[in-house]
Order: C-alpha cells, then structure tokens, then sequence
C-alpha cells in the first residue's frame, strides 16, 4: 500500500549468554496501513503490512514497510511476535514474546504531515497522546524509551529505523 517507506532491524540475543546472537528466529510484524486500517481486522480478505521475516546468523532482521498509519483511539504503533523457530511462526503458535513499539511523536508528525495517504491518520493522531493510550499509557519512562525506535533521515520518505537492542533481548 502506499505511504513512507521506513526499514526496520531488529536484533535478537541470548541475555543468559553475554548477548549472544540468536540465529533463524522468526519475527512476525504487522501494523495499519497509511489510513489507519488493518489487514485481517478492518479488511479480512486482504493481508497487507505483515510479514515474517528470520534473524540471520548475527541476530538481526531486517523490514522494510511504510510507517503504519494511527487509528482511532491508538497512538501509532507496530505489533510484533517473535519465535524460536520458523514452523512455530508458521504455525502461528508457541510465541516466545509478543509485543508493540511506539513510533516517535516527532517522526509520526512529520510523515502525516507530509502525505495525502495519511490524511486519515492526521485527524486520528490529532486526538492521540502516549499517555492516553491504552497499551503505552502506563509506562515509565524507560519502558516509554526501550519500546520507541530511533529514526533517521532527513525527510520523511528517507526516515529508517533500528530498534535499539536491549528493548528485544530474549532470553
């Protein structure tokens, strides 16, 4: 679908032994698209803005996406579970973890700003705060950081991501 392109990597290591990588783990993410809907939710016929993706021999995986649209009622967000084998994450069962980043106020600003295709999204982030939200709203402040990724870029189109690691350390 369209929107702003952004490129996420996650990292995965072993916390029990000195962070070591962990290879051929599957991560699913999923989010909605630039107007705020889901795939399988709002649309189930469709499967748009999903993926599994499997962490390479240094842990690391890496998505290229849009940045998801904001609905109603949510600050913008991406979900993700992850797996200890690529089977389990077909299957759907057995997840290790299952989780939601934050995007950034400032990069969530920009790109809605910056698109027709988020026009929706505008008028639902214009009513949205973190501390409103109902999965980000009871954080600390440091759960609030280790759940954000940082973006670069210059514009929004160019905006990337890499999850900082110790917000997906597994153990």
């Amino acid at each position: 679908p369209p929107g702003v392109q952004v490129t996420l990597t996650f990292i995965v290591v072993n916390t029990a032994s000195t962070c070591a990588a962990l290879s051929n783990y599957a991560i699913y993410l999923w989010h909605p698209r630039a107007d705020g809907r889901y795939s399988l939710y709002d649309d189930p016929a469709d499967t748009y803005c999903r993926g599994v993706l499997y962490t390479n021999s240094s842990g690391q995986c890496t998505f290229t996406t849009i940045f998801p649209g904001c609905e109603p009622g949510r600050f913008p967000h991406m979900h993700f579970e992850l797996f200890t084998n690529p089977s389990n994450a077909l299957a759907g069962r057995f997840a290790k973890l299952t989780s939601q980043i934050v995007m950034p106020p400032e990069a969530a600003a920009s790109v809605y700003s910056s698109s027709a295709d988020y026009a929706a999204s505008a008028t639902n982030f214009a009513s949205a705060t973190i501390a409103g939200d109902p999965v980000f709203g009871n954080n600390t402040s440091g759960q609030s950081t280790s759940m954000t990724p940082t973006f670069t870029g210059t514009r929004p189109e160019e905006h990337t991501s890499e999850l900082q690691p110790r917000a997906y350390l597994v153990c």
